[in-house]
């Protein structure tokens, strides 16, 4: 790899030299941990994430077939990622294709989680928890994205305090 990023002191290789350069690529930020989901329609689930959680979309990159096969967007500094089934992941599929539900859900933190959780529901994701309030000082709603991902959306309305917590 030719291309490197620095952060911190440290160096990475950028994740889109696998690609090739783009002048449009986003630097990878101090967190290196993100989300990759699988996806039936990466192109798709991009516009989705923009129009249900208000995402920026990032790069669409073609596989092999000429089709998206890896895209990103971005919320705030943090980056989710996805992909369709090919290559290296043939068999990984999104919960919606496979009839399974998902093992693992996504928690991100909104202004107004009523508003987000109302934007989500228009743009097609299925209500799986109204948005309630919590017992650690949260005020949270749950909802199932089209590729079947389950989206917690939160929204911190009062300091954690344990004479709270159930019994």
């Amino acid at each position: 790899c030719r291309y490197q990023c620095v952060i911190q002191g440290r160096v990475f290789k950028c994740l889109g030299s696998i690609f090739g350069p783009f002048p449009n690529m986003v630097s990878i930020p101090a967190l290196l941990l993100f989300v990759y989901v699988q996806m039936r329609d990466v192109e798709a689930a991009q516009a989705f994430y923009e129009k249900a959680f208000g995402f920026t979309p990032g790069i669409l990159v073609n596989g092999p077939d000429g089709k998206p096969g890896h895209g990103e967007s971005h919320y705030q500094d943090q980056r989710v990622m996805y992909g369709r089934p090919c290559g290296t992941d043939p068999d990984r599929v999104a919960p919606a294709i496979s009839e399974t539900p998902s093992a693992i859900g996504m928690f991100f933190y909104v202004e107004d989680v009523d508003a987000a959780y109302q934007r989500a529901l228009e743009a097609g994701c299925e209500a799986q928890m109204d948005p309630a309030n919590m017992f650690w000082g949260d005020r949270i709603g749950t909802v199932i994205d089209p590729d079947g991902y389950n989206w917690t959306l939160a929204t911190n309305v009062a300091d954690f305090d344990p004479a709270n917590l159930p019994h």
